[in-house]
């Protein structure tokens, strides 16, 4: 979220912690919780009580996970993102025309978040393959180890993904500057592109010709093609194709795949209020 600089509530802060821990582990103690958020299990069990009593988390046995609730509040504020009906019909006939991973996403406090996913076709099926032959010396650490396909709502540096490109395009340099201070330029793999300088020359050629491209620089193997969603001068999001690198060659993407997506970025545009 957006650092303002105003007052934080160092318990709403432990509250929220303490839900994102859970979404990530699934079901956890109160242990468990205290050692990996650096608070004492005092400070956690009154945490998640307190939680629990308002709904949003569930106790079994020992352990506690996020209750069911959240999945009614996911769905609304899904469904309150602008187009996205006409997303997921575009998507459809986008993947079923390119048979490639198709991706609907917008940019929320800096980073690219993924509104919805098509994958059912040669490029999907290919992925778990390229995945298992990626030599681990590709990342910059050993640690890393991004998913193979980005999941809903699921979040990505800008700088290393198609779509987050095709969205800082289309900004002012002043907000570029504002994302990539807060954000920095982590490397990825041994391609990501960690020069400010290269970056906005990558941009450019973005606006150019019209098409953000990604080659192997957010997880090995893998290239993705992206272009805005753009309805009455307002940035929408951005869609993008993303499949192993021998599937998206320069040809196919600027004599077939770029007017895919074009089509697919009319479609949401002009069902956007």
């Amino acid at each position: 979220m957006a650092n303002d600089g105003g007052r934080r509530i160092r318990a709403v802060r432990i509250a929220c912690d303490l839900l994102g821990a859970l979404d990530g582990r699934g079901r956890a103690g109160v242990t468990e919780l205290a050692t990996a958020l650096g608070h004492s299990k005092s400070t956690v069990y009154s945490h998640l009580q307190t939680l629990d009593d308002a709904g949003y988390v569930t106790r079994e046995g020992t352990a506690y996970r996020l209750s069911y609730r959240h999945i009614g509040i996911a769905e609304r504020v899904r469904e309150r993102i602008p187009g996205i009906g006409a997303a997921r019909d575009a998507l459809d006939e986008l993947t079923a025309a390119t048979g490639e991973v198709a991706l609907f996403a917008a940019e929320e406090d800096g980073r690219v978040v993924y509104l919805h996913r098509v994958t059912d076709g040669p490029g999907e099926e290919l992925l778990p393959r390229q995945a298992e032959a990626w030599p681990v010396n590709l990342y910059e650490t050993g640690e890393q180890n991004p998913d193979v396909l980005p999941t809903v709502g699921s979040d990505a540096p800008m700088h290393c993904t198609a779509a987050g490109k095709a969205l800082l395009a289309r900004m002012d340099r002043t907000r570029v500057e504002a994302v990539l201070d807060r954000h920095g330029l982590d490397r990825r793999t041994h391609n990501t592109v960690v020069d400010r300088g290269t970056l906005f020359e990558e941009l450019e050629a973005t606006d150019r010709r019209g098409y953000a491209l990604e080659h192997e620089e957010n997880v090995p193997g893998m290239r993705s093609v992206g272009v805005t969603v753009v309805a009455d001068d307002r940035l929408v999001g951005a869609v993008s194709l993303l499949g192993p690198i021998n599937r998206l060659q320069d040809g196919r993407i600027s004599n077939e795949l770029h007017g895919a997506l074009l089509d697919c970025a009319e479609t949401i545009a002009g069902a956007v209020d």
